[in-house]
């Protein structure tokens, strides 16, 4: 029963959470991202695309 001990002692520090995003934010990172998926649809017509992959 002297393996928990070894266990608790040894374990690393947690780290702080980095601060959450505010809205404004989150809304500015998830369009940026929406913006590269528009572009990649329309430079490579994703959207369009009749080959499908997985089943």
């Amino acid at each position: 029963m002297a393996d928990h001990h070894y266990l608790r002692r040894h374990q690393p520090e947690r780290l702080p959470r980095p601060p959450r995003p505010s809205w404004p934010e989150w809304i500015r990172g998830h369009w940026g991202i929406e913006a590269l998926h528009y572009i990649r649809n329309v430079t490579y017509g994703e959207d369009s695309s009749q080959t499908r992959t997985g089943s």
